[in-house]
C-alpha cells in the first residue's frame, strides 16, 4: 500500500492509479472551490471512479487538444492517464509523481502535442512542453484483461503481451508497464 492509498481523500492522486497508468471515461468537467485554493479549479469526474481529479492546464490543453475546446464534447470520450515526475512536476517536489495524459483510445497513430505555459507579466517566456500521446486502445484492452483476472492466471498473458508488441500494437515501453502492472498486483 502506498502512502496515497492510506489517505485518499476526495480528489484522485498519482498514488491511487493502479499500476500507474488507467484508461477512464470522462464523466463532467466543471469548475469548483477547492478548501486551500482562493481560485476555482476545474474539476474532472471519470465514470469509473468517485475520485474526483483536479484538472491542470497542461492536461486540460491536451485534451482540447484531442477533442476540441467545448468541454461538453469530451463527455463520455476515454483518456488514458499515468503518473511520471518528467513532464511538469512540481515546482517544490520534482521527484513527486503527477498526473499526465498518456495518451487516448481513439487515437490510431502518435500525436505530437506542444503547449507553453503562460507567465506572469514581466517575466521571461516559460520552456515549451513537448508530448508525445500514444494511442492506447490496445494498451486499454491489455490493462483491462489483467485486472480482470486474478494473479495466478498472468502467465498466458506473457506471450500474449509479447505478440502485441510485435505486432506493433503497443510499444516496447508499453509491454513494459504492462508487466510492472501485472507485478505490482501479483
Amino acid at each position: 500500500m502506498n502512502y496515497d492509498e492510506l489517505y485518499p481523500g476526495r480528489f484522485l492522486k498519482a498514488g491511487l492509479i493502479p499500476g500507474g497508468i488507467c484508461t477512464y471515461t470522462i464523466k463532467s468537467v466543471y469548475r469548483d472551490d477547492i478548501e486551500q485554493n482562493s481560485k476555482k479549479s476545474v474539476i474532472m469526474t471519470f465514470g469509473e471512479i468517485d475520485y474526483q481529479y483536479v484538472l491542470p492546464k497542461i492536461n486540460a490543453a491536451t485534451i482540447a487538444h484531442i477533442f476540441g475546446k467545448n468541454t461538453k464534447d469530451w463527455i463520455g470520450k476515454q483518456i488514458t492517464l499515468y503518473t511520471t515526475n518528467k513532464i511538469m512536476p512540481f515546482p517544490s517536489r520534482p521527484q513527486e509523481a503527477v498526473i499526465r495524459i498518456y495518451g487516448f483510445p481513439i487515437l490510431t497513430a502518435p500525436v505530437k502535442f506542444a503547449w507553453q505555459p503562460s507567465s506572469p507579466a514581466g517575466k521571461p517566456k516559460r520552456r515549451e512542453i513537448t508530448q508525445t500521446l500514444a494511442p492506447t486502445g490496445a494498451l486499454t484492452a491489455a490493462i483491462q484483461e489483467i485486472r480482470s483476472r486474478s494473479p495466478e492466471h498472468f502467465s498466458p498473458l506473457h506471450p500474449w503481451i509479447a505478440q502485441l508488441e510485435s505486432d506493433g500494437f503497443i510499444t516496447n515501453a508499453e509491454a513494459s508497464l504492462l508487466f510492472q502492472l501485472m507485478n505490482s498486483l501479483s
